[in-house]
């Protein structure tokens, strides 16, 4: 499990480098005081990403609202979301454990069935920039629960581990997916890819 370290580019877009070219998922992990001081700044990245509080709390904030999250809680963030992480104080007891995966990893190569039918209806979602999963609701529990179960997985790294990690991602993905049906708004998602682009283009200004 390696530490997050930041990788920006001048359009502020984040560079995941996952441990192999050929299996592209990575789980890291983070304490901020000793690593980011006390915000990650504005960033977006093409992977999807997993994100677990396994201390403290941080508040995550994107171009359309702010999400609080204490231990144990737990979000999505789309692909190409622009987002900011700060820590609530005590900065030091802030943790974060991150799996990141791309659509090759959930559906193969692009412009397969997997893909055009499940993944990129959602990647292509601006609307649907988060989901915030709390640890005191029993569906979203449960939701963390098997999200962990990929960590025990990645850590274990034991026989057949990468096809178990890609079924058990296939599974929580169709929740992802049931959430974005449930919001989509095709006018809204319009407007929301100009607001965030406006809003990429404003920070990099400043």
């Amino acid at each position: 499990m390696d530490s997050i370290k930041m990788d920006l580019d001048g359009r502020l877009k984040e560079t995941i480098n996952f441990q192999s070219e050929m299996l592209h998922y990575g789980l890291y992990t983070s304490g901020y005081k000793r690593i980011f001081q006390a915000d990650i700044p504005w960033l977006w990245h093409d992977e999807f990403e997993f994100g677990t509080i396994t201390g403290g709390s941080v508040a995550y904030q994107t171009s359309r609202r702010t999400i609080t999250l204490h231990k144990g809680d737990g979000i999505f963030i789309n692909s190409g979301v622009l987002h900011y992480l700060h820590p609530i104080e005590p900065f030091e007891n802030a943790r974060l454990q991150t799996q990141f995966f791309d659509r090759t990893f959930l559906a193969g190569a692009p412009g397969s069935l997997l893909d055009i039918r499940y993944v990129t209806p959602v990647q292509e979602m601006r609307q649907l920039d988060v989901i915030p999963f709390y640890r005191d609701d029993p569906e979203s529990a449960r939701f963390l629960d098997r999200m962990q179960e990929g960590v025990r997985l990645c850590l274990e790294k034991g026989e057949f581990f990468e096809l178990r990690l890609r079924s058990l991602f296939s599974e929580l993905w169709e929740t992802i997916y049931r959430c974005a049906m449930q919001s989509r708004d095709a006018s809204k998602g319009v407007r929301d890819v100009l607001e965030d682009g406006r809003i990429k283009q404003m920070i990099l200004y400043i």
